[in-house]
């Protein structure tokens, strides 16, 4: 493909260096637009929530940022992957507060991102703990995430062909920790009732009656998250043959993962957690299509997603 001749506003944002650090400075408004205007009288608690849950979300950028400079999940110099992730979570003010969903988003993106290092990789026994201590931790915020734990077995086995006894047990034991140190504290204060507690709730209830209650925000992002998704991993399996066969793996890895979370969130539209681990992988597939695909359609659909949330973000407002 020819990028030099393609002068669209979405191909000019792709490629400039200045598209992350805008759209930092922007989630910073949007973040701390949220919590200050209600700090009357200041309330510490909550201050200090939006900061914790601020420094969460650059240390997310963060991860994927490396994630795709290492790993080279978009074959050209861009940023467009912590972009994407950056915006549709800065105009969903539920997720501004440092909760379970900042955490499994970095969790997750954390694990993911150590989990596809294992493909041809001579020891990945390293890499395959400290991907599933990351859900681990997750877990303990959010314990739904340990059934990822089994997706993950799932992709080591037919994406990055690396599940052995020995990183099989190393997943075990990277996912027992946290609750093993966690058992240690109950033992020496001799009460287990919080464990117990954060086992008997393990699974959101649903309620499809709560259904009409989603916000319009969130209605909202549903609208471009979900099109976009599902456009973008049709646009990726059409072009797949354009990567490396170990690119490839790593991105019908997220594939397969962002079909499974779709659904999931989709059952639960009301769980905040499901929608934010689904943006981690749903935020490559749409960041890859803004950056190799071509043509009026791909920019008006560029323009169309930034002022759907630009109206996101001024309904908070309103």
């Amino acid at each position: 493909m020819d990028y030099d001749h393609d002068t669209s506003f979405c191909n000019k944002a792709v490629e400039s260096v200045f598209s992350l650090p805008v759209c930092i400075a922007i989630a910073t408004l949007l973040w701390f637009g949220d919590t200050l205007p209600h700090l009357q009288p200041f309330d510490v608690d909550t201050f200090l929530s939006a900061v914790g849950s601020y420094i969460v979300m650059l240390l997310t950028v963060f991860v994927l940022s490396e994630a795709d400079n290492t790993l080279g999940l978009l074959r050209i110099r861009t940023s467009m992957l912590p972009c994407v992730w950056l915006m549709l979570t800065a105009v969903q003010p539920d997720l501004h507060q440092l909760a379970a969903p900042q955490i499994c988003s970095l969790c997750v993106a954390l694990g993911l991102s150590l989990l596809l290092r294992c493909y041809q990789c001579v020891e990945p026994v390293g890499w395959v703990f400290h991907s599933f201590l990351c859900l681990g931790v997750g877990s303990v915020v959010f314990p739904p995430l340990l059934c990822l734990g089994l997706l993950f077995y799932l992709w080591l086995h037919t994406f990055m062909q690396a599940l052995s006894p020995r990183t099989a047990a190393a997943g075990l034991v990277g996912l027992a920790f946290p609750y093993v140190v966690w058992a240690g504290t109950c033992l020496s204060s001799e009460d287990f009732s919080p464990l117990l507690h954060h086992f008997s709730n393990f699974w959101p209830t649903i309620s499809w009656a709560s259904h009409p209650n989603i916000s319009l925000t969130h209605g909202i992002l549903w609208c471009i998250t979900l099109p976009l998704t599902a456009i973008g991993i049709v646009f990726y399996t059409l072009q797949s043959y354009a990567d490396k066969i170990r690119v490839r793996m790593m991105h019908f890895a997220c594939i397969a993962q962002t079909v499974i979370l779709l659904l999931t969130a989709l059952m639960y539209p009301l769980c905040n957690e499901f929608f934010a681990i689904l943006l981690v992988t749903a935020s490559l597939h749409i960041a890859y299509f803004f950056a190799f695909a071509r043509g009026r359609v791909t920019n008006v659909l560029f323009l169309l997603s930034l002022l759907l949330l630009a109206l996101t973000a001024l309904l908070r407002v309103v």
